[in-house]
């Protein structure tokens, strides 16, 4: 046996690992032994997945995802646009944005996407326009791992994977401190 061959009995939860991902959920230490099996035999999975036509991302804050070579859907715009406006409001408040947004428990009735005109401009241009559609934004990020609700839907937390959101912030901060 090669170097470069990898034995599929040795990398454990690999069908739920593969449509995880493939459905493009990011899998972080929450999901533990998900995310285990992949750390554990990251290189194994790296080799597998690209064979497969696949690029297997391990994020330097600890979270595995499939990078997209397609065009944001509207659901990723809309998820965008809630982490986008989340983090604005808690940067607002004098907030240490990163410690709040992973650590806090938010409750869907403090949202402030609709608070003002900018925001609910916003949210209506990407097709959010009531608190049902926030609430739905908020199940389409826990159900690629950017967050997780309660039983009863009226909190949530968000988990480690939202840094992507937050290096995407940084990145158009800067860039606008460029054009400034």
């Amino acid at each position: 046996m090669s170097d470069t061959a990898i034995n599929l009995a040795d990398l454990p939860h690999l069908a739920e690992v593969f449509e995880q991902l493939r459905r493009g959920r990011h899998i972080c230490v929450f999901d533990a032994e998900l995310y285990r099996a992949l750390s554990q035999s990251e290189d194994q999975f790296v080799t597998l997945f690209t064979t497969l036509g696949f690029e297997l991302v391990s994020h330097r804050r600890d979270f595995y995802y499939f990078r997209s070579r397609q065009k944001p859907s509207e659901s990723a715009t809309r998820m965008t646009l809630f982490v986008f406006i989340l983090v604005e409001w808690l940067s607002n408040r004098g907030q240490d944005v990163e410690e709040s947004l992973l650590n806090d428990t938010f409750l869907m009735d403090d949202m402030p996407h609709f608070a003002n005109e900018r925001h609910k401009r916003i949210m209506n241009e990407a097709g959010v326009e009531t608190n049902e559609d926030l609430e739905r934004v908020v199940i389409q990020l826990e159900r690629y791992g950017y967050a997780s609700r309660t039983p009863a839907g009226t909190t949530f937390q968000i988990r480690p994977p939202v840094c992507r959101f937050l290096d995407i912030c940084l990145d158009v901060l800067v860039e606008q401190e460029g054009q400034a």
